[in-house]
């Protein structure tokens, strides 16, 4: 059996970008005025994650925005 001596690997351009920006932090990814704040915020997420998240949010915040008023 041959073997393709070929192949090269490129990395995951979009990885690299998020840590060349966490890295450098010229560009916070959120604006000031949330840093401090209780919002969620899910990006690029798939639909079939839904369930997931839902899931996890419930556990943690059991009596829904009462236990993020605290």
């Amino acid at each position: 059996m041959m073997l393709n001596t070929n192949s090269i690997v490129t990395g995951d351009s979009r990885f690299d970008q998020i840590l060349e920006r966490k890295t450098k932090n010229t560009n916070p990814l959120l604006p000031n005025k949330y840093q401090k704040t209780k919002n969620i915020i899910f990006g690029s997420y798939d639909q079939v994650d839904e369930k997931i998240i839902l899931s996890a949010l419930s556990k943690s915040f059991p009596n829904g925005k009462e236990d993020l008023m605290q």
